[in-house]
């Protein structure tokens, strides 16, 4: 049960990385974007302090998905050890 509960696990986590990678580089691709079409001097000075914030908050997303990823599967993880103690309890009682 635990094994198979581990392997769901690291499923979730693998998705919520590759889903953290795909937004990343959105935000990023974005970010450049962005200062890649400012013109004069002025423009790029804001344009990169925008840019910037947006790949702060894009880092931001990013980990908010990895950490979601964690927490369902920690929470999936620690199921599968509680049904597992409790089946024992049940087999040890019998």
């Amino acid at each position: 049960i635990i094994a198979e509960a581990e392997k769901q696990a690291q499923q979730i986590r693998d998705e919520a990385a590759k889903a953290a990678a795909k937004v990343k580089e959105e935000g990023y691709k974005q970010a450049q974007q962005l200062e890649d079409e400012a013109k004069n001097p002025l423009a790029k000075v804001a344009a990169k302090k925008a840019a910037d914030k947006l790949r702060q908050e894009t880092d931001k997303k990013a980990q908010q998905i990895i950490d979601e990823g964690n927490k369902k599967a920690d929470a999936i993880v620690n199921t599968a050890k509680t049904k597992a103690d409790n089946i024992i309890k049940q087999a040890e009682s019998k």
